[in-house]
Parts: C-alpha cells; sequence; structure tokens
C-alpha cells in the first residue's frame, strides 16, 4: 500500500490527504520526485499500435466502481503492451491488468529490494506470472494449468492470483462428476 511521511493511505483521513494542487507543488518544488515510468501513460508514448492494445485496459478500469483505480502508468502499459503482443487471442481484460501489475510489481521490488525476503517475493510474483502464461489457460479452459494444479506441479495460488480460482474449482467438480459417471458405467 502507498504511504506519505510512514502513514498508510489507508490509515490517513480525508483531512489528511493533500490536495492534486498540493502534490503537484511538491513535485514543482522537487520535493517528490516521479520515476520517467511511473508517469502516466499517454497515447503518444509510443507508436499507435499500442493505443489499441492499452486502451482497452484502461476502460476496463475506469468501469470497475470499486476499488477506484487509476489510469495506467507506462511501467503499467508496457508490461500491457508485450502480454497483448506475446498472446493476441487472449482478451481477459482484468487477468492482463492483473498479470502485468504483477509484472510491474516483481521489478518495482527487485529494484528496491534490500533483503533476501524482497528479492524471494520479487522472483515468486515473476514466476507466478510466467506459469500462469505458460499454461496459456484461455486456449482450453483451463484445463492444462488445473491438471498441473491437481499433480501437484504447481501451486493453485497461481489461479487464484489471475482470478482463475472459480473456473478450477467448477473444473475440479467437473472431473469429480466425471468420475463417478465413469465408475457407475463400469458397476453395469
Amino acid at each position: 500500500m502507498a504511504g506519505v511521511n510512514g502513514w498508510a493511505l489507508g490509515e490517513l483521513s480525508q483531512e489528511d490527504i493533500p490536495s492534486a494542487k498540493t502534490v503537484s507543488e511538491w513535485i514543482t518544488k522537487g520535493w517528490i520526485n516521479i520515476n520517467e515510468r511511473d508517469a502516466p501513460w499517454s497515447i503518444a508514448d509510443g507508436p499507435a499500435e499500442d493505443m489499441a492494445l492499452v486502451l482497452p485496459i484502461a476502460r476496463s478500469l475506469l468501469e470497475i466502481p470499486y476499488p477506484r483505480t487509476r489510469w495506467p502508468r507506462r511501467a503499467l502499459a508496457e508490461w500491457i503492451v508485450r502480454i497483448r503482443r506475446a498472446f493476441p487471442d487472449f482478451d481477459d481484460m482484468q487477468c492482463i491488468y492483473q498479470l502485468a501489475w504483477t509484472m510491474e510489481a516483481a521489478e518495482l521490488i527487485a529494484g528496491r529490494a534490500e533483503t533476501s525476503g524482497e528479492l524471494d517475493l520479487a522472483t515468486s510474483l515473476r514466476n507466478s506470472t510466467q506459469v500462469f502464461l505458460a499454461f496459456t489457460p484461455w486456449r482450453d479452459e483451463g484445463a492444462g494449468l488445473f491438471d498441473a494444479i491437481e499433480r501437484q506441479v504447481i501451486p493453485i495460488d497461481v489461479a487464484h492470483e489471475f482470478g482463475w480460482e472459480d473456473s478450477y474449482l467448477s473444473w475440479r467438480g467437473q472431473q469429480g462428476l466425471a468420475t463417478q459417471g465413469e465408475a457407475r458405467s463400469g458397476q453395469g
């Protein structure tokens, strides 16, 4: 969670949160430094083809009523573009956002890591994303991913992190019904 002077933003009252004008002044004075990759993404930031890849994600974020999500940052937009170019058939905008956000968070944590635990967290985040993408669950309704979870090749956390846990539980229920049906047919 983001913080200001050691306070988590969730702990601040409405009166404690500075106005946009105040924050802008702090940035102008150099009291707050914004990394170029942390700046809001703009359609002017890359080739025209990127607009078609990032804008649907931005729209889906704006349509979520709570929590109010901000406009994508440049670093996030770069990951959205990479994922959508690599997997043009993947159209789950919320899941793509989560994957891109996870990769961006892993980069941020790794870049600022001061302990081996923080580096382990960054590696874990990166690995979860890569494993999810390697199984391309949107192409087979999750069957390969879910089978790997059942065989304990990968943890269920991978499905949970990217919003596929309900699909996994549904698939698991269908597998159980199929197994029961096969057993019944063998008895007759």
